[in-house]
């Protein structure tokens, strides 16, 4: 007979549950991601590919979910229509009825581990690049619904999109990195470009034809022949996230943060602070000790560069100074340019500077100068000077490839060097990066992974103790009825779980002891047990 009842409610507890999750894993797949998504511009085939992986990611959080609304509203109904008075008067105890849903419960619990532990991660990660895989045409929606889009201190105007040819017209481009100062180009026409580079940030290439620009700060409008507009990182749809990473990888990185990708981005960044750093100080010390700066090379063009004085700054640059000699002569700054070993053309100036920078699109570092101060170009034909010279405002050369010996210096720094001891560098902007690395961004991204880890071991605790919870109070309460069913399995769930996400904030926040918040996220589970203790005393006591 017990079997027979065993099967009975195994047999309810399976429909309802199965009802309930499929009504729960849809609604909450639609309309908490997959509308949102869809309203950013992806594909329609691609939001049925992301729904296809999105929804086993869902069942980790609603499987306990519909498994609880199961069991409060089968038992419920089972002690409201008298059938578990019924069991009682035939000897069948309360504890024992109770079995099938308390099995149950441990399935749905070791389920809900292998989901968010091992499956879920790796869909999400499938997913993630399903999104990269379309974000130009999740900029391009965003241009033709609103005809702008905001990234950082980019904004990007369009009044037409042609997405097949990459094409805008009526194009307003407006950079406010300087508030004070703001710089704004505007075109008929201009192309885009999209590219993801080795460190997995999108950046956009905007490239204007015959624009018009200027800044604010100088109150001046001018013609500019065509241009190109580089932006900063894209912002992603679904950043990375500790909630994403797989068991292993948690413990792994628990180990070791510097293998987390976005400190590895950080670390990979200092080391191209660090080349610059090498050349502005290779540079420096060549002209201080009297000798000209050869090094720089651009295809066929050699630059050679001559100064009194270099002062090394602190932002990636060398700071080339004139000083005035005994014979009361001005020793100026002095840039040579060879074309295939001969001089073709010498720039002079009061004060230059050299700067290493980055180019997103290239993928390299290169260096750039630029003379400011009385500069006169002279253009040199057959080694004399072609006439009287040119006297612009200023001059400046970029995109000039690092010199071979830096390149190797660079090469040579270790990423865990960096890391573990330190650079070999006395740039106090540099230092304090990889302080702050250390000190906050490291400490959060610890205190994200042990919340995450605590997170995942007790939300799936949990999920047996509220089964077992809301299975008792359903008979102790008569729980059949759907509003009191979901009354009953809401309240206690709706609790544990505040105190979990409340716990994990407060173990991500650097200024909050870990203890703290490891005390709310398994305060909830020792309320559970306690509480689970009282109702099954009570229910072996009828």
């Amino acid at each position: 007979m017990i079997k027979t009842l065993h099967a009975y409610i195994t047999r309810d507890l399976l429909r309802v549950a199965g009802l309930a999750l499929v009504a729960f894993t849809l609604v909450l797949t639609v309309f908490s991601i997959m509308e949102p998504l869809r309203k950013q511009g992806l594909a329609t085939g691609q939001v049925f590919a992301l729904f296809t992986l999105t929804v086993p990611v869902m069942l980790s959080f609603t499987l306990p979910v519909a498994t609880l609304f199961a069991a409060t509203i089968v038992y419920g109904r089972f002690s409201q229509d008298n059938e578990l008075l019924a069991s009682n008067a035939s000897g069948i105890s309360t504890i024992s009825l109770l079995k099938p849903v308390l099995v149950m419960g441990g399935i749905v619990t070791a389920f809900s581990l292998i989901l968010s532990n091992f499956v879920a991660p790796q869909l999400a990660s499938l997913g993630e690049k399903a999104i990269k895989a379309n974000v130009s045409g999740i900029i391009y929606h965003q241009l033709q619904s609103q005809n702008y889009v905001k990234f950082k201190n980019y904004l990007l105007h369009a009044d037409h999109v042609n997405s097949d040819t990459d094409m805008l017209r009526g194009v307003v481009a407006i950079d406010t990195k300087r508030p004070g100062d703001v710089r704004v180009v505007a075109a008929s026409t201009a192309w885009v470009k999209f590219k993801t580079n080795k460190e997995n940030e999108t950046y956009a290439s905007i490239s204007l034809m015959n624009p018009a620009g200027g800044q604010t700060g100088r109150w001046e409008i001018s013609k500019m022949g065509s241009t190109t507009i580089e932006s900063p990182p894209m912002p992603s749809l679904s950043e990375e996230k500790a909630a994403f990473y797989d068991w292993g990888r948690l413990l792994r990185t628990l180990r070791e943060p510097s293998r987390h990708a976005e400190i590895h981005r950080e670390l990979i960044r200092i080391k191209r602070d660090l080349s610059h750093d090498i050349l502005i100080k290779d540079v420096a010390a060549a002209i201080n000790s009297g000798r000209e700066y050869a090094k720089l090379q651009r295809g066929n063009q050699k630059f050679i560069i001559k100064a009194a004085a270099a002062e090394v700054g602190f932002d990636g640059s060398v700071i080339l100074r004139s000083s005035q000699l005994d014979t009361g002569e001005l020793q100026g700054v002095e840039v040579t340019i060879l074309e295939k070993g001969k001089e073709s053309l010498r720039i002079l100036a009061k004060s230059g500077t050299v700067r290493g920078a980055w180019s997103r699109l290239a993928e390299i570092s290169y260096a750039s100068i630029l003379l400011e101060g009385e500069v006169e170009v002279h253009n040199i034909m057959d080694g004399l000077s072609d006439g009287d010279p040119q006297r612009p405002g200023e001059w400046q050369r970029g995109e000039i490839p690092f010199p071979a010996s830096v390149a190797a210096k660079t090469h040579e720094i270790d990423l865990d060097e960096i890391y573990d001891r330190g650079p070999d560098t006395e740039n106090p902007n540099i230092l304090q990066k990889i302080k702050d690395l250390k000190e906050h961004r490291i400490s959060k991204i610890v205190g994200e992974i042990l919340a995450e880890i605590h997170l995942r071991l007790a939300y799936s605790l949990s999920c047996f103790l509220l089964v077992a919870m809301g299975s008792a109070l359903g008979v102790i309460f008569r729980g059949g009825q759907f509003i009191s069913a979901f009354a009953i399995s809401v309240v206690p769930a709706a609790i544990v779980i505040i105190l979990m996400i409340m716990g994990k904030q407060m173990i991500v926040n650097p200024d909050v002891p870990i203890v703290a918040g490891l005390a709310a996220i398994w305060g909830g589970i020792i309320a559970l047990i306690i509480a689970n203790g009282f109702i099954y005393a009570h229910l072996m006591r009828k």
